[in-house]
């Protein structure tokens, strides 16, 4: 994040993605922009417990990729 601030860009948004519940975040997804706001954040969930059956959130985002969701 320095590196960047040190290049004029700020970050304005992260996402947090949680592959299945109770289970350690495994990537951050960074936006960043030439003006300095508030940085906005949130979380997505990928499986919702089985292996297999995803969260509502991740389908409505990637159900224009794939056949069978």
């Amino acid at each position: 994040m320095k590196l960047a601030e040190s290049h004029g860009f700020y970050c304005t948004a992260s996402i947090v993605i949680i592959p299945k519940p109770n289970a350690e975040p495994k990537r951050i997804l960074l936006s960043f922009g030439r003006i300095k706001a508030p940085e906005i954040k949130s979380e997505l969930l990928l499986e919702s417990g089985t292996r297999g059956e995803y969260s509502v959130e991740f389908a409505k985002l990637v159900r224009d990729f794939y056949l069978k969701l």
